[in-house]
């Protein structure tokens, strides 16, 4: 058969699939944000400066981003599950790795398998989910998928507080060994054989000007993130970014075997969700770099109690995102993003009016509010984008595509959550702040405010975006 929606073999399979690609999702986003508690323990353990030690997140995020969509043009050419099957095997052989407290160099290393193997898994996840599931089911499916990544990509800070409460920084990454191994083993019962396999042809002037494009794009808002936008360096590696994904645009236009086949882009449902993607995480990891500010440092709170009340968020999205997947199955997509965004642009809004001591009931309240609209907003967004692409030899690149939106809005999300905070706090006490601003609350609570009024806008930015693409399919 050359169908896996008419095979009764994978049908029957499908939730074990999905399960199986569910645990790398987590493993795989977990692994970004994890690392970041970590940090100060393994800089002392190895002796690092923490310039040094943040190559340990750095190269993870560069090569993820930078193969991401190699890796899904490759599963489109060669066969998704393949592909998939052997990132997983790299992913927990380079998080087995990494566990060990040897030198700097093995953990780089390490790191870098993670990296690959992370991309391989990423890049062709959602196109196995959209080959393996109908577009009768593809919603609930895309939306289950979208809590496993969010429950990574946010919970991060959390698992990571609780293991080094109790455990060596190396079950950190040995954490990632057992779960591996099962979904290696319940993927050898559930993935299917590819439905394809042709001969790959790769397109080496979009792999090259892409992988470039990603490295300086990462160069600059790293050095945003330490010396601000406004500075040589800066907007130096900016133009360079722009020049080199203007390559990239005149090279995928004069080639027979593109890496980003740009007619996806005609389709404007794939061009809005990707670029709504991509705002929602950005505005997502506005709280998750913030709050840990307001809970530790204005409140308090310990890493550990800061992290147990910041579960609220992961742990409703779990429950709302396949439900969101179910009622996008049933009533299509477009309300639920107006709903989802609304939602999340309330939980900014709020917390841009918060004054120096709120009850911990409010800010129960907006962490509820912030999962129940992302995990609205992500099962929709998810199969909007993946539905619209019509010919099934591009959902490994499209899936790519949406993989890479999302990573970029996290380090998008970081930066600007970070610059927005810092240069408020520069405004109003008229000199530079580059910390917490310790005996100074205000100080804070106005940096803290502008940068979720500043979401705020973002929220409303992604809800014309819906309402547009609404309106234009209704001309239709």
């Amino acid at each position: 058969m050359n169908d896996f929606t008419k095979d009764p073999k994978v049908q029957k399979r499908r939730w074990w699939t999905i399960t199986t690609v569910g645990l790398y999702a987590v493993m795989a986003t977990l692994d970004t944000s994890i690392i970041n508690v970590a940090l100060p323990v393994i800089s002392h353990d190895l002796t690092l400066s923490m310039s040094k030690a943040e190559w340990i997140v750095s190269i993870y995020l560069v090569v993820i981003c930078a193969l991401l969509l190699v890796m899904g043009s490759i599963g489109d050419f060669v066969g998704k599950v393949k592909i998939y099957r052997t990132g997983t095997i790299l992913f927990t052989l380079g998080s087995f790795l990494a566990g060990f407290d040897v030198n700097f160099q093995l953990l780089l290393i390490a790191r870098v398998i993670e990296g690959v193997g992370a991309a391989m898994t990423m890049a062709n996840s959602m196109g196995i989910i959209s080959e393996v599931f109908s577009i009768n089911e593809r919603g609930r499916a895309l939306g289950l998928f979208a809590a496993f990544t969010s429950i990574g990509s946010i919970a991060g800070p959390a698992v990571g507080g609780l293991i080094l409460s109790f455990l060596p920084w190396g079950y950190i990454f040995w954490i990632n060994v057992p779960v591996g191994t099962l979904a290696i083993l319940i993927g050898l019962y559930s993935l299917p054989n590819d439905l394809t396999e042709t001969k790959i042809q790769l397109d080496w002037s979009g792999i090259i000007t892409m992988v470039l494009s990603i490295i300086f794009f990462y160069i600059t808002m790293n050095l945003a993130q330490q010396i601000g936008f406004i500075n040589f360096p800066v907007v130096s590696a900016l133009f360079a970014t722009i020049f080199l994904l203007a390559s990239l645009i005149h090279f995928e236009k004069n080639t027979t075997t593109p890496l980003i086949p740009l007619s996806l882009f005609s389709s404007r449902s794939f061009s809005v969700g990707l670029i709504s993607g991509c705002i929602n995480f950005v505005i997502v990891f506005f709280s998750n770099i913030i709050m840990p500010f307001y809970l530790e440092n204005e409140r308090g709170f310990s890493a550990y109690k800061a992290g147990i009340i910041l579960m609220i968020f992961p742990l409703v999205q779990i429950v709302i995102s396949p439900l969101s997947g179910i009622l996008t199955d049933k009533m299509g997509p477009h309300k639920l993003l107006l709903s989802g965004a609304f939602i999340l642009g309330l939980s900014q809004i709020i917390r841009a009016f918060w004054g120096l001591s709120v009850s911990m009931v409010s800010v129960a309240l907006v962490l509820v509010l912030l999962g129940f609209g992302n995990g609205l907003f992500q099962s929709p967004n998810n199969t909007a984008v993946m539905t619209s692409i019509n010919d099934n030899k591009y959902l490994g690149i499209g899936g790519s595509l949406y993989s890479l939106a999302r990573e970029l809005g996290m380090i998008i999300g970081v930066t600007l959550s970070t610059t927005i905070l810092f240069n408020a706090m520069s405004f109003i006490s008229k000199k530079k702040v580059l910390t917490y601003p310790t005996g100074h609350p205000a100080i804070f609570m106005f940096g803290f405010r502008t940068s979720f009024f500043i979401g705020a806008l973002l929220c409303l930015l992604t809800l014309c975006l819906t309402v547009y693409e609404n309106l234009k399919k209704e001309q239709c």
